[in-house]
């Protein structure tokens, strides 16, 4: 962890709780060079705490500098006001989980019940909400407007699907893709400019699909996107669903889903692999986790080393941005691929190898920030985890034969291209997106295969 990372935590933590800090003089909220005086100072020892206990299992080295960074800033005892308020939250939230357990209810299925609830839903927690930082791994955000590349991806991208919302604007996704990465897009019908109006963009990547149990959805402002806590066995995570609204109804508290799921590299480095103690510091070590010093053959107490160029760790670190975590791993494979012309790296490494359970998952990140990398070499940094439902082919045609699903849900769970071609299809013949005319786009594509076969025999 750099010093800005500790000294922007500080900064908003004093902000926030003002002048109920104990043991703050009140003048360092006043003056700034005394406040920033006082940040760097704090920043610079939650540094040199973490650098000397950064290898420690756990996540324990970031704790402790935690500890070193917030030392003697205790809140007081909250005011009458603040109780009131809290009170007042409480009653709040035992509205909102009536109304969520109705909505959850096989009672309803009203769309416009559930955009009219979806501040209600988000009471709970406050959510990060924007995609700057998540751009970041790709290149600076501004660069990606002011050097055209948001007009190129919008330009080529293919028309990924299009929600259609009763009470609401229609909603467009837009994939554009090189490879394995790409950039989708949320747009939104602006019936009365008829335009359509971007809400959204983040990056995306290929991933690794993997069963999750869904703990809590955390639904945006703009209804659009959310972020997902789950669970895999052991392993406990947070993603950014990039396909929320159009599979909405499968992001249920409870539910049991499949996802692809693969990572961005915010910050890629090289960490410490190794570290000693020697001497007294050896010894002491020794005696404390009750062993007999190692010794050579004159005496002299070897150091103990730590080895940590296998270690596995993976800590989210922001309750406001679970889909961001703290990691470290060995590289599993390694290999490059190109965005936007950009150099990038798509590793496996493992994010959790505890209790039988071991997963691991892609990360993407520039190449400019591990050139030299090589499989088996340790990385750590910050990384962004994004996914989508997704449903293997064999169980999807099974679910079209059993009549679990329409023809029209079956193109929605199918490639990008497939979609993009079906709604070209809708476009040219003037139909309506329904199931109607999924059965007509089954019809169509038949025909065509037929044909095609026809003409390979002439």
């Amino acid at each position: 962890m750099d010093k800005m990372y500790y000294y922007n935590y500080l900064r908003d933590y004093i902000l926030e709780v003002g002048d109920r800090i104990i043991g703050l003089d009140k003048t360092l909220l006043e003056d700034s060079d005394a406040l920033h005086n006082f940040l760097d100072a704090r920043a610079q020892l939650a540094v040199k705490e973490f650098e000397q206990n950064s290898n420690l299992p756990g996540g324990c080295g970031q704790e402790l500098a935690m500890q070193t960074l917030l030392a003697d800033l205790t809140e007081m005892e909250p005011t009458e006001e603040e109780k009131e308020a809290e009170v007042k939250y409480q009653k709040e939230m035992e509205i909102y989980q009536k109304i969520t357990d109705w909505m959850d209810s096989d009672s309803i299925d009203d769309d416009c019940i559930k955009q009219y609830y979806i501040k209600i839903r988000s009471m709970e927690q406050k959510i990060f909400q924007g995609h700057a930082d998540h751009f970041d791994g790709l290149m600076d955000s501004q660069v990606l407007v002011e050097k055209g590349y948001l007009q190129k991806v919008l330009e080529d991208a293919l028309l990924n699907d299009v929600v259609k919302r009763y009470g609401y604007p229609d909603v467009t996704y837009l994939k554009y893709t090189e490879k394995e990465m790409g950039i989708d897009a949320i747009l939104e019908l602006n019936e009365k400019r008829k335009t359509l109006e971007f809400i959204s963009g983040y990056p995306t990547q290929n991933g690794v699909d993997i069963e999750v149990e869904i703990e809590e959805v955390y639904i945006w402002d703009n209804g659009m996107e959310a972020t997902i806590e789950c669970s895999h066995d052991a392993w406990e995570f947070a993603f950014f669903a990039t396909d929320y609204l159009r599979h909405q109804d499968m992001y249920k508290k409870g539910n049991h889903i499949k996802v692809n799921l693969s990572a961005l590299g915010i910050i890629v480095e090289k960490p410490m692999e190794s570290f000693s103690f020697e001497g007294q510091q050896a010894i002491d070590w020794y005696t404390r986790t009750g062993q007999e010093p190692r010794r050579d053959e004159d005496g002299n107490v070897l150091p103990a080393i730590f080895d940590l160029s296998k270690m596995v760790a993976f800590l989210n670190t922001k309750r406001e941005i679970p889909d961001i975590a703290e990691f470290q791993s060995p590289v599993s494979s390694l290999e490059e691929q190109t965005f936007l012309g950009i150099d990038f790296l798509k590793t496996q490494i493992c994010v959790c190898n505890h209790d039988n359970t071991k997963v691991e998952i892609p990360l993407f990140f520039r190449k400019e920030m591990m050139p030299e990398l090589k499989v088996g070499n340790p990385i750590r940094g910050c990384l962004w985890l994004s996914a989508y439902i997704t449903i293997d082919d064999d169980t999807l045609y099974q679910m079209l034969y059993d009549g679990e699903i329409s023809r029209l849900e079956f193109i929605k769970f199918r490639s990008t291209e497939i979609r993009h071609e079906f709604y070209t299809f809708c476009r040219k013949n003037n139909y309506t997106v329904d199931n109607t005319a999924a059965e007509k786009f089954f019809d169509w594509m038949i025909a065509e295969e037929e044909k095609a076969h026809t003409d390979g025999l002439d």
